[in-house]
């Protein structure tokens, strides 16, 4: 009758509509009793229109083919529903199904202990008619993993049938504890006990130790680049996130060429200008930190070893540890796979994102996700990130949900709630009472992609992630601190006009931080094309702008703007740039191409433009760097580098002059940087016609910038990182000749206990790992140990470093 059918994949099945496809012998042994021992069935072949008798064809005991014949008689009551394999919401109506024969009533009870030992079953029904095989009842508002339905024959007690054990719970964030039981997510047991406040996440007694002029960089041993105080980087102690908090989140292959010969990433040095800036809140890591610990919380104390054991996230104390791992989390907001995520789903209507919700408080499965809330108001935009834990009904109107939240920006509040309206689809949030609408809330991707580090640029195709930054788009980055329009060819504009933010080109994404306050966008991802772009209002002197376009990064940048000042750009083949004002300026330049095995920079810094005058840039090919002046004369000073593992040299030529209306084309040959002149092709008139070059020579600077072909002046044994450490340690030395070197650790009493490096070694810088061991392989106890570097004829140095267990 179709109720119940038989068949074959890879053995004999049998379907129904309460149970699905099962194994035909398992059910016959399980469900019937039935002895198949030494039994294969091969094929089940028919059914009899009541289901009760099934006919194939298998192989006997004695290993004979043989047609077979099950005639099933079924128990005189079965509870067909509700499934074990089902988790059942809490609040609603569920239906109970069975099947009885001889039976006139049945008393239908319920338990929700039933693997206790003192179970308890109450009553739902009692001589409830057997004949309706079906019964309706709501289930309590409570949630276990151990319900069952007890049917029993109401006039003779003895006969009775059991339900599947099953789970019940409301749409309410739990995971499973060492009992199997569920536990649910509480704010004062799983949410941290502070808020989303700098004197919490970035105090000054914290950021005051970021020294780029003078200090050292932990990850690579030695000093900070020089220039980093002033273009393009403008480093500064303040600046949120720090570089080695950038280094920890993004790793040192991405972030650096060669870290052992202090090589830069240049990819990674544009990303860090483009996104540091005074702090203006952590709440996307606080929200990720806070689900991680409660999904996971071995996984979370391994991810981050500084952080001290605990039962309850909320009664660990705040400190270094706690802030660097939720500030570090904060950053992986910049790459893949949250920014390629963040394009998909950030126009979800609200219906959807409250569907979403539901489905993952109610999985057995802990993978959890953030919710992220991003401000329809133009004029107050921003972004929030948190932890959804509970959805309920409205009270009183129909079609409207809550969404309950851990707000860290208030972690002690239990009322914080998104108000979901089903009927216009749309959503409303008390605490930024104008951000809602009907888009801009969705859910972020699943927290173990947290586990990993994100990825930037090349390196998210590597690692076979979406791009951070997507092909066939044009990312225009700014600061956020002045307005900037963009208008498309079409006439449409986006941009952040006077406070406002204005969004009318189609497909462009505004690049909001997830701060959890009110932040103007940083940035905009448009559709590939040609833009114009203005930019005024500044509230200081720094005015920058960068382009990335696919391989290629432009970056624009002046540090003399003044506050009625104008900068008029444009996108087209490169990027375009003018001076409208009355006064003259000085303009810097800087561009990077990503290629498979190294980044190659072009840098033009102190190009007078006049008022009125306008140039273009653009790099068509590696070989190629273009300049081209439509004004006056004008002069820049080169500098180009090539990043790669092996060697990072810095070409460096000043007082270049540009005649007006000349282009100048750029020809390095960037395998020999330092030994061979630049090439300059000169195009008088800009008619496309070379009508004169010039060669210019690498000038020795002194800066002592980092490259590894620098030979180091003087030894130097350099403070290991991280110190203290658990497990390991990386210590790092420089040597300005060959020579026999030894390096060594000795504990407090002056034993050695572990050669670290015993032979000859020629000039340059090197970086040996301690993992904690002596000679023999044998973890060395928590102390006080020194590590002795002796090379050359009579240089000999000694440091101290702390090991903790």
């Amino acid at each position: 009758d179709g109720h119940v059918v038989i068949g074959n994949s890879g053995e004999a099945m049998i379907w129904d509509a309460p149970n699905g496809m099962r194994s035909l012998r398992q059910v016959l042994e399980n469900d019937f009793g039935l002895d198949l021992s030494g039994w294969s069935l091969g094929l089940a072949l028919r059914i009899s229109d009541d289901g009760r008798v099934i006919i194939g064809r298998g192989t006997n005991p004695q290993g004979s083919l043989e047609i077979w014949r099950a005639v099933l008689n079924p128990a005189p009551l079965q509870v067909t529903e509700p499934l074990g394999s089902v988790t059942y919401i809490a609040g609603t109506e569920m239906t109970v199904r069975w099947n009885a024969s001889g039976i006139d009533s049945v008393d239908i009870l319920f338990s929700i202990n039933a693997g206790d030992t003192a179970q308890v079953y109450d009553d739902l029904e009692l001589g409830y008619p057997a004949a309706a095989g079906q019964y309706t009842f709501t289930l309590p508002d409570t949630f276990s993993r151990q319900c069952a339905i007890l049917l029993q024959a109401s006039e003779d007690p003895s006969l009775f049938a059991l339900s599947d054990t099953f789970r019940m719970k409301p749409y309410i964030l739990t995971r499973v504890d060492a009992g199997g039981n569920y536990e649910p997510f509480k704010l004062n047991e799983d949410a941290w006990n502070f808020s989303n406040l700098p004197e919490n996440l970035w105090p000054q007694s914290w950021w005051q130790q970021f020294d780029y002029a003078n200090g050292t960089d932990p990850h690579t041993g030695v000093s900070y680049p020089s220039s980093w105080p002033g273009w393009p980087m403008y480093a500064r102690a303040q600046d949120f996130p720090d570089w080695p908090l950038f280094v920890d989140a993004f790793g040192t292959s991405q972030c650096y060429s060669n870290v052992s010969s202090a090589s830069y990433s240049l990819e990674a040095l544009l990303l860090w200008r483009k996104k540091k800036s005074d702090w203006r809140g952590s709440c996307f890591g606080m929200a990720i930190t806070s689900l991680l610990a409660f999904d996971d919380r071995s996984t979370f104390v391994n991810l981050f070893p500084g952080i001290p054991n605990f039962q309850e996230l909320y009664f660990l104390q705040n400190g270094a540890e706690v802030r660097k791992a939720i500030n570090q989390l904060f950053l992986y907001q910049w790459g893949a796979p949250y920014r390629a995520h963040y394009r998909e789903v950030w126009q979800t209507p609200p219906s959807q994102t409250l569907f979403e919700v539901q489905q993952m408080l109610i999985s057995e499965e802990r993978d959890d996700r953030i919710l992220v809330l991003i401000s329809q108001d133009p004029q107050d935009p921003g972004a929030h990130a948190v932890v959804p834990y509970r959805v309920a009904a409205h009270e009183t109107l129909a079609n409207h949900y809550w969404i309950y939240v851990y707000d860290n920006n208030d972690p002690e509040d239990e009322y914080r709630r998104f108000l979901i309206n089903l009927n216009d689809d749309t959503w409303s949030y008390l605490h930024f009472p104008t951000w809602g609408g009907a888009k801009g809330l969705s859910l972020a991707n699943p927290v173990s992609e947290y586990l990993q580090q994100p990825q930037f640029g090349k390196n998210s195709a590597a690692a076979g992630l979406p791009l951070a930054h997507a092909a066939g788009l044009v990312e225009v980055s700014f600061s956020g601190t002045h307005s900037i329009v963009l208008n498309n060819e079409a006439g449409q504009q986006s941009g952040y006009i006077d406070g406002t933010l204005v969004n009318d080109i189609a497909e462009a994404v505004p690049l909001i931080p997830i701060t959890g306050f009110p932040h103007p966008p940083t940035g905009f991802e448009m559709p590939a094309g040609n833009y114009r772009i203005k930019m005024n209002g500044y509230s200081d002197s720094l005015a920058y702008l960068s382009a990335t376009l696919d391989s290629l990064q432009y970056l624009y940048g002046r540090n003399d703007a003044l506050a009625g000042q104008r900068d008029f750009l444009s996108i087209a083949e490169g990027v375009g740039f003018s001076n409208p004002d009355p006064q003259g300026r000085s303009v810097n330049l800087l561009t990077v191409m990503q290629e498979a095995q190294r980044e190659l920079g072009v840098e033009l810094s102190g190009i007078d433009l006049a008022s009125g005058d306008s140039m273009h840039t653009a790099m068509p090919a590696s070989n190629e760097y273009q300049l081209r002046n439509f004004g006056g004369d004008s002069r820049y000073d080169l500098r180009l580098e090539v990043a790669s593992e092996s060697a990072h040299p810095v070409f460096r030529h000043n007082e270049i002059a540009l005649p007006g209306n000349s282009a100048h084309l750029i020809r390095p040959d960037w395998s020999d940087l330092l030994n061979q002149p630049v090439k300059i092709l000169i195009d008088l008139g800009n008619d496309g016609t070379v009508d004169d070059s010039i060669f210019v020579a690498h000038q020795t600077t002194g800066t002592g910038e980092p490259t590894a072909a620098v030979i180091p002046e003087r030894y130097e044994l350099l403070q290991n990182y991280p110190n203290p450490f658990n497990p390991s340690t990386l210590i790092r030395y420089q040597l300005p000749a060959a020579g026999e070197v030894e390096l060594a650790v000795y504990n407090l009493i002056g034993q050695r206990i572990k050669t670290l490096v015993q032979q000859h070694q020629g000039a340059g810088g090197y970086a040996v790992q301690w993992d904690g061991t002596d000679d023999a392989g044998r973890p060395v106890a928590s102390g006080i140990y020194f590590y002795r570097l002796s090379a050359g004829k009579h240089f000999v140095q000694t440091r101290k470093m702390l090991l903790t267990r």
